[in-house]
């Protein structure tokens, strides 16, 4: 469509310019003006067709200046050898004047002109699109890489869990063969919906804190009061987005990392602040050896780079350690 826009243009702006140029006795007007948009038409269609082989046998490649020396010398001796015939044909034959080489060189001069501004306008064209096309496939490219890597990320959070939960399932086998049924059956529950909810990439905070729920079920079976747990978001806060599971990951980090006793109860708090939510435990680190992957945190701080440009806080001291979790509209996703 484009070049076809170009031809309708550029074909009779030619063909004025050469009937301008050539124009003499209006006897001759109508002879010339033939003549004139004739010369345009191969001129304009013959250089076309010159860089169209070019490309299939002579591609573009870095660096650009050999094709492009290749292309204007073969646009020089097709202009070369046009303005030949056709000026000669137009003086002979349609003017009955003698033909000579300072009336070539003066006509070639307008042709070589006309041939040049087809080569820039035509190539420019062609390397513009190109350019672009090369620009819209990186960035293709470049998104397809994000979601791969975001992907990637989201398929971490179901090992992670099933680490921890598998080893604290073996540590009650150990303590309460009935208390490690019961957790099963929970478990079972809460990675249902892991398996539903973890394919998304945003979920309300409504579904986050029904798996939280959940989850809590969980752990109290095992820990009982050494376990505490405050949910403190207001309903108006239920339908801003997080990714999934994000509260789970926080959860589970506390309770495997810090002790847990009656007399040393775990209190696990999740609150709102403006327009993040606050996930924070008091700090009572566990003496002997707890292996960690460093999965859960760093985890979560990569997905929200895919989703927004607000970050996720940690914050520790001596006694509390807490993550803000930026809550995320539809919009700023």
């Amino acid at each position: 469509m484009k070049n076809k826009v170009i031809n309708i243009i550029g074909i009779p702006l030619i063909t004025f310019s050469l009937f301008v140029f050539e124009s003499s006795d209006p006897q001759y007007y109508l002879s010339e003006l033939f003549w004139s948009f004739l010369i345009s038409l191969i001129l304009w269609q013959g250089n076309g067709l010159i860089i169209k082989v070019l490309n299939n046998y002579v591609p573009w490649r870095q660096p650009a200046a050999p094709r492009v020396l290749i292309q204007i010398g073969i646009s020089a001796i097709f202009t070369i050898w046009l303005t030949y015939f056709a000026v000669k044909y137009l003086y002979s034959d349609v003017y009955e004047a003698h033909f000579s080489s300072l009336v070539f060189r003066k006509n070639l001069f307008i042709f070589l002109i006309i041939s040049l501004l087809y080569n820039a306008v035509y190539t420019g064209s062609y390397l513009f699109r190109k350019w672009r096309g090369s620009i819209i496939e990186s960035e293709a490219l470049k998104r397809q890489n994000i979601i791969s890597q975001y992907e990637s990320l989201k398929n971490q959070v179901n090992p992670h869990f099933l680490f921890n939960s598998i080893n604290t399932m073996i540590g009650l086998i150990d303590e309460n063969t009935e208390l490690a049924k019961e957790y099963g059956h929970q478990f079972a529950e809460i990675y249902r919906q892991i398996l539903v909810k973890g394919k998304e990439e945003l979920i309300t905070l409504k579904e986050e804190l029904e798996i939280v729920e959940i989850q809590c079920r969980l752990f109290e079976s095992r820990f009982g009061a050494g376990l505490i747990f405050n949910l403190e978001v207001p309903a108006s806060y239920q339908e801003k987005k997080i990714p999934p599971l994000t509260l789970q990951m926080l959860i589970e980090n506390a309770v495997k990392h810090n002790m847990i006793s009656l007399t040393q109860p775990l209190t696990i708090k999740i609150s709102t602040m403006d327009d993040a939510l606050q996930v924070s435990n008091n700090i009572q680190r566990k003496n002997y050896g707890s292996e960690t992957t460093q999965l859960g945190i760093e985890n979560i701080k990569m997905r929200y780079k895919f989703l927004t440009n607000r970050e996720v806080v940690v914050r520790e001291d001596q006694e509390t350690f807490s993550v803000v979790l930026p809550l995320i509209d539809q919009k700023e996703k």
